[in-house]
């Protein structure tokens, strides 16, 4: 996953990948949406295979993995972005906020986004399904829910 950014450092990708659990691999590029960019692979605690052609013994990152994993790095830098997300506020949204929370201030200032660390019921590989709300998905076994938008 490519992740465009202004302010986070490569440390502390790294320190987003240990707070998740996760093993990562990563490069350092130009972006044109932002200051600099990483292409991160996590690889983790899933009973599936990364994507990529992967032949050797690694599994791939957790979906809560990932979700911890990009808390920490939103709650640094609320305007990174990448394929899934805009921004801390959407991955907010799409999250249902199982990773964090936007901030606020007591005068209603946007203070931007905080991560709240590890689910309570966070678990290997989740099972997602369709739950009665349109354009949501909700897992099986834990308060786990995905939620997407309608193309314009």
């Amino acid at each position: 996953m490519r992740l465009h950014t202004d302010t986070i450092e490569l440390h502390q990708v790294h320190q987003a990948a240990h707070v998740a659990r996760a093993d990562i691999t990563i490069s350092v590029h130009g972006s044109r949406k932002r200051d600099h960019a990483f292409d991160v692979k996590l690889t983790g605690e899933s009973r599936r295979r990364p994507n990529g052609g992967s032949s050797n013994s690694e599994y791939a990152a957790t979906w809560d993995q990932w979700g911890v994993f990009l808390a920490h790095l939103f709650a640094i830098d609320p305007r990174m972005t990448c394929w899934a997300y805009r921004d801390g506020r959407d991955f907010f949204t799409k999250t249902a906020a199982r990773f964090g929370a936007s901030a606020v201030s007591n005068n209603g200032e946007d203070l931007g986004f905080v991560a709240l660390g590890w689910p309570e019921d966070a678990h290997g590989d989740h099972t997602f399904r369709y739950a009665g709300t349109p354009y949501e998905q909700r897992c099986t076994k834990c308060s786990a829910v995905q939620r997407w938008e309608v193309a314009a």
